[in-house]
Order: structure tokens, then sequence, then C-alpha cells
């Protein structure tokens, strides 16, 4: 009887057991699953501001480089007095100075639309070598970022302009492809008369016999 005893405590104990191993084993998968849901919120909220980060606003490169010269520029050479030989246009196109020679190096364009690199505008800005008097604005040097909004509207007009030429060449190449097709259709006579040299086969006027 003691022994029966014995027995059943000892498989209450095992089954006790088993239920905790159990249990652990619930508790842990539990774990590694909220882990992963853990991650994968990170993961997504990460994707979410790379995001973010992509769509943010293009830069307006001109409305930057217009008011850095509203406010460093148009002192000298703005409507209220342009003393300086030079009236500072601020077009978003560049009307006066897109195409148009520097009045102190005539043989480089203020700005360069087929070289915009070669800009004398960005010579002065930047102070390069080979300008004739002061760099611009005489106030103070721009900073780089200042400089950059210069360059890439810069690029920006000349890249226009470069696909307004390709655009043209295209519409005068299908023009005259039009033509020459016109012209390889009109080989023949246009009024549809009989030539007076070619020959009747048969007679107007038949005789009866």
């Amino acid at each position: 009887m003691r022994i029966l005893m014995i027995i059943a405590v000892l498989a209450i104990a095992s089954v006790s057991a088993a239920q905790d191993a159990d249990v652990e084993t619930q508790v842990d998968e539990t774990a590694a699953a909220v882990s992963e849901a853990a991650e994968t919120v990170e993961e997504a909220a990460e994707a979410d501001d790379a995001e973010v980060v992509e769509e943010k606003p293009a830069v307006d490169a001109y409305a930057e480089a217009a008011e850095i010269m509203q406010f460093l520029c148009m002192e000298c050479h703005g409507d209220a007095g342009h003393d300086y030989g030079f009236k500072l246009p601020t077009t978003r196109e560049g009307a006066g100075m897109a195409g148009v020679p520097s009045i102190q190096r005539t043989d480089l364009m203020l700005i360069d639309l087929e070289k915009p690199e070669s800009s004398y505008l960005m010579m002065k800005l930047r102070d390069d070598d080979g300008i004739l008097g002061q760099r611009m604005p005489m106030a103070r040097l721009l900073d780089e970022e200042q400089l950059s909004m210069f360059d890439l509207w810069i690029a920006e007009l000349s890249e226009a302009y470069l696909a307004s030429l390709e655009l043209e060449d295209a519409d005068a190449g299908a023009a005259d492809v039009d033509d020459a097709d016109d012209d390889a259709g009109h080989d023949g006579d246009d009024d549809g008369e009989c030539d007076d040299d070619k020959e009747h086969t048969g007679d107007d006027d038949e005789g009866h016999k």
C-alpha cells in the first residue's frame, strides 16, 4: 500500500513537472513572438522615416538665388540705383543675363546656357581667376550653400535650353521627312491629260463597210 502511494506521488510530481515545462515553453514562445513583432514595428518605422526623407519638397533654386540677390545685390544693381554699369535682372528665365555677354568680359556670357560652368556670373560670385574688378557681392562672400543655389538655377536654365534645341532639331527633321515624302508623290503629271506625242493605237473614225 505504501509503495502504491509513493508511485502515485511520483506520478503526480512528474505530471506537475511536465506542466511546468509546457508553461515555460509557452512563455518562451510568447516572448520570442513579442520580440519579433517589436523588430517588425521598428523596421516599418525606419522605412517610413526613409520615405519621409525621400519625399522632401524639391528646392526652388531660383527663389533662393533671387532672395540672395534681393538682399545683397540690389542696392548697387537694382532699380533704385545701378551706378555700376549693370542692372541686375531677377527673372526665373534669367532674362538680361542668359546668353548675354558680360560688360567686363565680352568674351564670356553672364549665364552661358551651353556651358554653364563658364558663366561669368558664377566666376564673379566665386571670386575666380580671370574676373575683372571686385568679386560679388562686395558686402561678403557667399557660402557654399548659397553658391549652390546659383549653380543649380543656372544648370536648370541650361537643361531647359538644350532640351528646347533638341526639340527644334527633332521638329526640323520631321519636317524634312514630310517634304521629301511630298516630293516623292509628284513624279507623274498632275494635270491628268495625255501627252501630245503619245500614239493612239485605235482610229477615232471607224469606216463602214
